[in-house]
């Protein structure tokens, strides 16, 4: 989709842009498929996918899209990483594919602004996002819950349904937002200040753990002694 996007394209580098976006994205693609092989993990088939004949809605639904994992899967992986979960080794091969995520969505949202710039829309550009995260989200819950509903009816047995419980993480909410917030803000950081960066998501996560900590905290279960 990425690369027959970039084809329509008239702009020189903004069309290079995008089509190397989308080899990356194809390598991104391959590493991770030989991530999912060498340790048999089991997913659910997915079905193929039909490049639509109107691409550029569903490009900025993939840029929108990619703006929100990225920035949750950026707090996941600094949680991992805390708690000494995978080795060092895992991170040297994954950090220069989160790296180039974050210049994904750093190219994604100046590539929107510009859009909607040229469009007049420049006092809606908030507005429209947050009917496309809306929207992200929306499409991942239902990714979320068809995938369950799969695990449900599945008889396998891969990592999913046996190792990933042996997996344990000490995760509270408040504590995988902060991360999020703390991580995003180290990948942007190394872009210049004159560009447009994601504020959205972590405007709104820091809202919402700003609510969470101001909250009562639950107090553990006191201890009792047999009878």
């Amino acid at each position: 989709m990425l690369a027959t996007f970039a084809s329509t394209i008239d702009d020189p580098l903004i069309r290079e842009a995008i089509a190397l976006q989308a080899r990356e994205e194809v390598r991104h693609a391959r590493l991770i498929e030989s991530f999912i092989q060498h340790y048999n993990i089991d997913l659910p088939t997915t079905r193929d996918y039909t490049i639509p004949k109107n691409i550029e809605p569903a490009f900025i639904h993939f840029g929108y899209g990619e703006c929100f994992d990225s920035f949750f899967a950026f707090g996941l992986f600094g949680l991992v990483r805390q708690v000494g979960m995978m080795p060092e080794d895992f991170f040297t091969i994954f950090d220069p594919i989160l790296d180039e995520e974050a210049r994904h969505m750093v190219f994604f949202i100046n590539w929107m602004g510009y859009q909607l710039v040229n469009q007049g829309q420049g006092v809606l550009s908030g507005v429209n996002s947050v009917w496309q995260y809306s929207g992200a989200l929306k499409r991942r819950l239902g990714a979320l819950q068809g995938t369950s509903k799969t695990q449900k009816n599945s008889s396998k047995k891969g990592f999913t349904a046996s190792g990933a419980r042996d997996m344990k993480l000490n995760l509270t909410l408040d504590g995988f937002l902060a991360t999020c917030l703390e991580e995003n803000a180290k990948r942007m950081s190394v872009y210049d200040d004159r560009l447009l960066k994601p504020m959205l998501l972590p405007a709104i996560t820091s809202g919402a753990l700003k609510m969470i900590r101001l909250l009562p905290q639950r107090k553990p279960p006191l201890a009792t002694d047999s009878v």
